[in-house]
């Protein structure tokens, strides 16, 4: 099976990327190697190249190094291009391939232009484009690069909870796009940041080797490691209905339903022994409780008891998922034991019920 050129591009491309040194970062003044942004976070005679703390490409102090900033002319530096056989021949700027450049602008024997917007990110200039949280926000001919996040927040064990809402996933981790660097087949592509786009694999589908994740409901004592104990209405744990499966919730509570939350599972379920659903047929099933689950833990995102006051609960019907009113995302739609549609968001909260 020949897999899609895009999707195998990126595994190559990330394969690559992960062995090469990443960009700049903000740290305190230290010795060689030291994450850097500008000189002054070296110890001198120490420069910063490339986001680290060392020798300037001539060697360093000594042998044409950086001035320590005493200049005549206030600490300024030729970067226009002119030609250099050594730092000293750009005052405070770094001689790279004969050209004078800015200390942040050096990206191994190359100068990026930030006029252009280039940044040095695993040994190339590169424009990174706008910001990401997947590889589907930058289109086919690029990725989300997390290495370029654009700011905090990402990572961190969900946001705050609205509406007593349940927060179980991390918020995405922000990146921004970048570029496929060219694919080596090119003759004049860089072997050092070329990827290779082409590869074919053939998987063995003679087994398939399925293992339970979890399991939702009543519990062994002691509980086996994959069951998940139901934490509202434990009697009513009977599933009643078929369930229905989609993306629903804000589990890691960044504000938005999307592909950083995993898809929920929806359903009824009820109290099997005492109403004898399952042997007696609908008519029985009409004291269930709608519940909506975690596709990747099997938690509990809501339970809903009834629709409205002196309802005696939800029937056992299979539910749907669909967009009813028009805004984003899904709502949840269910009958009541009286019979009526009701619609409920994908946080619990009933938004409409029929008047019959």
């Amino acid at each position: 099976m020949r897999l899609p050129r895009s999707r195998l591009g990126l595994s190559a491309r990330l394969a690559l990327l992960l062995l090469l040194p990443v960009g700049a970062c903000e740290c305190g003044g230290a010795g060689t190697g030291t994450p850097c942004t500008r000189d002054a976070d070296c110890l001198a005679p120490e420069v910063c190249v490339a986001g680290r703390c060392g020798p300037g490409p001539d060697g360093g102090a000594g042998d044409g190094g950086l001035p320590d900033g005493g200049a005549g002319d206030g600490g300024t530096f030729d970067a226009g291009g002119g030609g250099c056989t050594s730092n000293a021949d750009c005052l405070l700027g770094v001689c790279v391939s004969g050209s004078c450049c800015a200390p942040a602008q050096v990206c191994g024997q190359r100068c990026c232009d930030a006029s252009a917007g280039q940044i040095c990110f695993a040994g190339a200039c590169v424009v990174p484009g706008p910001p990401c949280t997947t590889h589907a926000d930058c289109g086919e001919a690029a990725y989300c690069e997390p290495a370029l996040a654009s700011g905090g927040g990402g990572g961190q064990d969900g946001g705050t909870p609205g509406d007593g809402g349940v927060c179980l996933g991390e918020t995405p981790e922000p990146g921004r796009c970048l570029s496929y660097p060219p694919d080596c087949s090119d003759p004049e592509a860089d072997p050092a940041i070329c990827i290779l786009s082409e590869c074919e694999y053939v998987p063995n589908f003679d087994v398939l080797d399925a293992v339970v994740e979890w399991r939702w409901g009543a519990v062994h004592d002691p509980p086996e490691p994959e069951e998940v104990a139901a934490v509202a209405f434990p009697t009513k744990v009977d599933v009643w209905s078929t369930p229905a499966v989609g993306r629903i919730h804000d589990t890691n509570c960044d504000g938005v339903v999307d592909r950083h939350d995993p898809p929920a599972v929806v359903f009824v379920s009820g109290d099997a022994k005492s109403s004898y659903c399952a042997a007696s047929g609908v008519d029985s099933c009409r004291d269930g409780v709608l519940r909506a689950l975690d596709g990747a833990s099997g938690q509990e995102l809501w339970s809903l008891e009834r629709a409205e006051p002196g309802s005696r609960g939800f029937a056992g019907v299979a539910v749907a998922l669909a967009d009813v009113d028009g805004t984003a995302g899904m709502e949840v739609l269910a009958l009541t034991g009286e019979g009526k549609l009701a619609v409920v968001g994908g946080d619990g909260r009933i938004l409409g019920l029929s008047t019959d």
